[in-house]
């Protein structure tokens, strides 16, 4: 049954363990979809336990990251290492949705092997949706990218199968969708995905104004999940109230209704440390960066925190 969220919670899963219980158990009793990480602190054994306890099938939105530019991080490693190590730890039925963050160019997505990741995604873990993160600052890639990775579809036979996305920051403070992305997002037929829609903090009012803004959203046909935390039951309870009131408003427009006035609202900014080519100061951070994470990574080395073959993640992992 189709849901309005997906929610990425409950917030401090680990500090009040019953309460966090008793939602994570509510969440995936009622078959919403969980976003999280390999690298979230254990967040991903605390939804795993949670669907072993209530034998459900367990729904997720993966992040995952391309060429994370820290070298030291176990999130570097290549997209499909990311996705295997996951399915290792689940031992309950799965269904994935993966999540591509940190996407600093287009240039991964024009190589030889994206076929054969594509076709991995689907064989190996039964992948068939893949959305890509994006930022105002990064536009330019994700276009390229998807175009990309469209004309991979099609070449691996996987074009009526596998369905492109994207997502982002979105809601009442932050544009996390230029208007230009949005109409190409209308032109390719993706499914949308806005993140971090409703606030912990936000007061009635706007509350208020982030679910209208969310109706207006959901009228577009490609609307997938508006991606939320939720802090308790009650919250939990108000946003599953609001889905099941505005199921009808799914899929009944072909047009993308994000036209949202952006006044009072500033572009979201990526989290992760500037990476996008073309301006100097970005490739003098990136560079001084890089540097950083050697000297780091040697000092691991040397004092026998790390294997020297880890130095290898120097160089880009990419997707395989």
């Amino acid at each position: 049954m189709d849901k309005v969220f997906a929610f990425g919670g409950p917030k401090n899963w680990n500090a009040d363990k019953k309460q966090s219980i008793d939602l994570i158990d509510r969440i995936i009793l009622d078959g919403n979809y969980i976003h999280t990480c390999y690298d979230y602190g254990g967040h991903l054994q605390f939804v795993r336990d949670a669907a072993i306890r209530n034998n459900k099938k367990l729904k997720l939105i993966l992040k995952c990251y391309l060429n994370y530019p820290d070298i030291n991080s176990i999130r570097r490693r290549s997209l499909y290492e990311q996705i295997y190590r996951v399915k290792k730890i689940l031992n309950v039925e799965n269904e994935i949705i993966i999540q591509i963050s940190s996407i600093n160019s287009s240039r991964d997505f024009f190589v030889s092997n994206l076929n054969k990741f594509l076709n991995l995604m689907f064989n190996d873990f039964s992948i068939k949706t893949i959305l890509l993160e994006s930022f105002p600052a990064s536009e330019k890639f994700i276009k390229q990218a998807i175009i990309r990775m469209k004309e991979a579809q099609i070449s691996s036979g996987l074009g009526n199968i596998i369905q492109l996305g994207v997502t982002s920051y979105e809601n009442n403070s932050l544009i996390g969708f230029t208007q230009e992305m949005r109409n190409f997002i209308t032109k390719n037929s993706l499914l949308f995905a806005p993140m971090r829609v409703m606030g912990s903090k936000m007061n009635s009012k706007e509350i208020m104004e982030a679910k209208a803004k969310l109706k207006l959203d959901m009228q577009y046909a490609g609307f997938f999940r508006a991606i939320t935390s939720v802090s308790n039951i009650n919250q939990y309870k108000d946003l599953m109230n609001f889905s099941n009131q505005n199921l009808s408003v799914f899929r009944k427009s072909e047009v993308l209704f994000l036209n949202h006035k952006n006044t009072c609202r500033k572009d979201a900014r990526t989290p992760y440390i500037p990476l996008y080519k073309g301006h100097i100061t970005a490739t003098f951070a990136r560079f001084r960066y890089l540097l950083a994470a050697i000297f780091r990574n040697l000092i691991y080395i040397t004092q026998g925190k790390r294997s020297i073959s880890t130095i290898t993640y120097i160089y880009p992992p990419g997707f395989l």
